[in-house]
């Protein structure tokens, strides 16, 4: 099982939050990623998902490198399809 402590926030550290937090949220969609509450909003709403698989008509996250790798997209997803618990 993956969990919010063990692996969706390092795995955000460290591709998301250097656009998605403190003084760059104004740039980045105004979505603060180190604020759980909307990081759960984002990932229950499927906006998450659909930005880390490409999803058509989504903006492609992370917007500055190569898409996330397969094993690293499905326990993201398997978190979100948990209904993204703070666990």
């Amino acid at each position: 099982s993956i969990h919010y402590a063990g692996f969706v926030r390092p795995t955000l550290e460290n591709y998301c939050v250097g656009c998605h937090s403190g003084k760059n949220v104004q740039g980045s969609g105004g979505l603060d990623l180190t604020d759980f509450t909307q990081l759960q909003a984002v990932a229950q709403s499927g906006m998450l998902a659909g930005a880390i698989e490409h999803s058509p008509l989504t903006v492609h996250m992370p917007k500055w490198c190569e898409k996330l790798d397969s094993l690293t997209i499905a326990k993201l997803s398997a978190w979100i399809d948990r209904g993204a618990p703070n666990d």
